[in-house]
């Protein structure tokens, strides 16, 4: 985990992850007790958007690399 520690790493937060623990938040699966922004700002992560071509991209993978992103997500 040292490249976490490692300032001169850009680390980046994708908005879907972001989406995925509110929703899980709202369903009662996580008690996120933070601020999500103050965080973010903190630790000074990049954000990776989410847009309508992000969606349309996801079209053109194929089901075994669908399959390996569910499992790891």
């Amino acid at each position: 985990m040292s490249y976490l520690e490692d300032l001169d790493n850009a680390i980046y937060l994708s908005a879907i992850s972001i989406a995925e623990i509110m929703i899980k938040k709202s369903i009662g699966m996580l008690d996120v007790e933070f601020d999500l922004f103050d965080i973010i700002d903190d630790m000074g992560l990049l954000m990776l958007d989410f847009d309508v071509s992000s969606a349309l991209y996801l079209g053109t993978l194929c089901l075994t690399m669908i399959a390996l992103m569910i499992k790891i997500a």
